[in-house]
């Protein structure tokens, strides 16, 4: 009985019009759901910040400091979680080298992290300190969330967003 040779262009996945296989989208499931994946991202991180939060407060002497670093933490969690799955995930492609959404991303996590430490240290008089990192975190997603989708994981110029819509393929201007 001859072997099927069709498995492995099958594998391939699709050709494209010169035979070459087409990549296939990462996580094309959910298309368009890019602000529930990022909730969902953000919930699990959430949940991380406030565990650590916990954890420093009640195992170190860190004191209201504790926050700062849970925050500090879950944010870095939550930009792999957002790079790979949130933004990626939509069939986006990236047009900014990772060093670059890092460092913006980071740019945006040190003025956020100062908003949530004032609004943590200010709630954290008056309610227990998971409540005060509950409310902090709060504070700062939608925020945190427009900013990440315009200006750090977003398209870096309207002509990568022209091609992608066209499927037109431009020379870039590099």
């Amino acid at each position: 009985m001859p072997l099927d040779d069709s498995l492995p262009r099958r594998l391939a996945g699709p050709s494209g019009a010169n035979g070459v296989a087409v990549r296939r989208r990462r996580f094309s499931i959910g298309r368009g759901l890019k602000p529930l994946r990022f909730a969902a991202f953000g919930g699990f991180c959430a949940v991380l910040q406030l565990g650590l939060l916990a954890l420093f407060t009640e195992s170190t002497v860190l004191g209201t400091s504790s926050n700062a670093l849970a925050f500090l933490i879950s944010a870095e969690v939550n930009f792999v979680l957002n790079y790979w799955l949130t933004w990626t995930g939509d069939g986006h492609s990236h047009t900014r080298p990772l060093w670059v959404q890092f460092l913006s991303f980071n740019a945006l996590v040190a003025v956020a992290a100062a908003a949530n430490q004032f609004i943590f240290v200010l709630v954290e008089r008056e309610l227990p300190y998971l409540v005060a990192g509950a409310v902090g975190i709060g504070a700062t997603t939608l925020v945190k969330y427009v900013i990440a989708d315009k200006w750090i994981f977003g398209r870096s110029d309207r002509r990568a967003s022209q091609r992608k819509d066209t499927g037109v393929t431009a020379p870039s201007p590099e």
